[in-house]
């Protein structure tokens, strides 16, 4: 089988390559990526100042010649159409009615710590609150288990930080319950004394 030498650039890097002439452009993507780092999905080839865009062309069909020049650019990725990334999205965006309720729950505490309500009707709202913030918890639980059973691959990396990034936001917040909930309580023990 004839092979073809192609002299590929991508950044600072000089490689030669060894391929034969019917290597389709998923394949030698495939290859670039173990040897440059950049994921297939990322990976934008250009020949004489042409795109390779077909993945199924060959390198041959597309008038790649030995020693012709290829040059490997990383493409910003598509993650905005990444149904993972959407996924994620998705999954913050349905936080937003537990965040508001949140905000309710924290600004009534704060009106009691301040005195705006008579002692009576503390006595029978703190319960209801403390229960509200258990349920604000555990919608935040669920959003948590929803995102742990997502799944990735390799070159999914936006999906993935962004959903570092969502249950970072989200365990901060739940640490704030917890606060919250231990106030509620102080607060419920001392208008037992």
């Amino acid at each position: 089988m004839e092979t073809i030498t192609i002299k590929v650039t991508s950044g600072p890097n000089r490689l030669n390559m060894l391929w034969p002439v019917d290597t389709t452009i998923a394949s030698a993507k495939e290859d670039l990526s173990a040897r440059t780092g950049i994921a297939v999905s990322e990976q934008k080839l250009i020949h004489r100042g042409k795109y390779l865009s077909d993945p199924s062309a060959t390198l041959a069909s597309c008038g790649v010649r030995d020693n012709d020049k290829l040059m490997v650019i990383r493409a910003k990725p598509d993650f905005e159409n990444d149904p993972s990334y959407l996924e994620v999205v998705d999954l913050l965006n349905k936080c937003a009615p537990l965040f508001a309720r949140l905000r309710d729950l924290e600004e009534s505490i704060n009106n009691f710590s301040s005195g705006y309500l008579p002692e009576n009707l503390k006595t029978e709202a703190l319960p209801k609150i403390k229960t509200n913030l258990r349920g604000v918890n555990e919608g935040f639980m669920k959003v948590l288990e929803k995102l742990d059973a997502l799944r990735f691959t390799e070159d999914q990396k936006e999906a993935k930080l962004k959903r570092k990034d969502v249950v970072v936001r989200i365990q901060t917040v739940m640490d704030k319950v917890d606060g919250l909930l231990k106030q509620v309580d102080e607060d419920i023990r001392s208008l037992k004394k």
